[in-house]
């Protein structure tokens, strides 16, 4: 999910034909997929690849309602502005998981030329004359970094991001970027440079695994017990969360596109884990983390970093009979067991946490909203059940 969202965004920048595999049927692709429609582009989503034609991109403006579905809508305003010089839209939804504003997107968006008004939730941008330039973000945002290398991919000149985000989605962006002719170095380093083109070409790309739900199923397999293989994966890409699940007892063996985990033994609770921006460990996995360490051996402390409102989770596991204190950004975790109850998803990740939660609680748990999950996770009942839990999906 999160590499293929910024992808379908990039589609408008060629202005012709995109074939992207690996997309999955996600309720966020499906909503991407509605923007691009509605700015006018030709889409089809045929089993995990999706079809899109940019050729005819006669709007500027995102509808409210297509705003609202989803965060990453966002993004397709770096790319509208590169396609039209103009992007109008109402600020982004998603998940609740605290504040995450897009001063830093327009921010820089008016360093390379663009002159943005905000009005009663409504933001206009137009740019007559683009430049690239220098952006030193004050943060490493994943968003604003993508909305950047979306913008200044066509602009005339050289566009440099200074403590940039480093996140595995970001090299994907700029390697489809570059597939269709960009010219984008450093991507995954702590400077990225756009060197701008005047025109793109058709592309056909393979969007990279998806490492969060690669660590979900190895969170399963520490709640659970046994032994789950994982395919089609970058070892690379998660090396660090797994490094930090195998400290708590998790048996990790990294294969040429697979990864193993084993888990024969009771996890053990480390003493302090933060959550940090790539490659420290990841806020995505941090309430599977949580979850992980209410079924672990001792206690210890979780410390977000990233969001101020990622906690919301905790209140469900307490309901399951966790023991956790909550202190501002500070989590502390006693290890126990788990029983079944009746909880409710109030984000993606948490959602899937919750689901793995009731896979090693005693008896059945129900979790509501799953919607949630649907956002990120395709077939997860289904998935799960292959590999011998019994879930189903009401």
């Amino acid at each position: 999910k999160n590499a293929a969202l910024p992808i379908l965004a990039a589609t408008l920048l060629n202005g012709k034909s995109n074939i992207i595999h690996n997309c999955p049927m996600l309720s966020d692709v499906t909503a991407s997929l509605a923007i691009l429609d509605s700015l006018g582009c030709t889409t089809t989503l045929d089993g995990d690849t999706a079809f899109v034609d940019s050729s005819v991109l006669d709007r500027c403006r995102i509808r409210t309602e297509l705003m609202g579905a989803m965060r990453s809508s966002v993004l397709f305003a770096g790319a509208l502005l590169s396609r039209l010089g103009r992007a109008e839209f109402t600020m982004p939804g998603g998940c609740d998981i605290g504040l995450r504003p897009i001063d830093i997107h327009l921010a820089s968006f008016e360093k390379m030329g663009v002159d943005v008004e905000c009005t009663d939730g409504n933001v206009v941008c137009c740019a007559d004359k683009l430049r690239g330039c220098d952006i030193h973000l004050p943060l490493p945002s994943v968003g604003a970094t993508e909305n950047i290398i979306l913008l200044a991919a066509k602009v005339r000149g050289v566009t440099r991001i200074y403590n940039p985000a480093r996140e595995p989605e970001i090299c994907d962006l700029a390697n489809y970027i570059n597939s269709m002719g960009g010219r984008i170095c450093g991507a995954g380093t702590g400077l990225i440079t756009i060197y701008g083109v005047e025109s793109l070409g058709d592309a056909e790309y393979k969007v990279m695994p998806d490492r969060i739900e690669t660590l979900t199923f190895a969170g399963v397999c520490a709640v659970c017990g046994g032994e789950i293989v994982m395919n089609k994966t970058v070892f690379e890409d998660i090396a660090q969360p797994m490094h930090t699940l195998g400290r708590m007892g998790l048996t990790v063996v990294p294969c040429a596109d697979r990864v193993i985990v084993t888990a024969r033994k009771p996890m053990v609770c480390l003493p302090k884990v933060a959550t940090r921006p790539y490659p420290g460990f990841p806020t995505d996995a941090q309430s599977l983390l949580m979850t992980v360490m209410c079924k672990s051996v001792g206690a210890g402390v979780i410390e977000e970093n990233v969001f101020d409102n990622r906690f919301g989770h905790a209140a469900e596991l307490v309901k399951m009979g966790a023991d956790i204190t909550i202190d501002g950004n500070m989590a502390r975790v006693c290890g126990g067991e788990l029983h079944g109850a009746h909880i409710t998803a109030g984000d993606l990740r948490s959602g899937a946490a919750l689901v793995v939660a009731g896979l090693g609680a005693e008896g059945d748990t129900v979790v509501e909203s799953c919607e949630y999950i649907d956002r990120g996770y395709l077939h997860f009942v289904e998935k799960l059940n292959s590999i011998g839990a019994v879930a189903e999906r009401i």
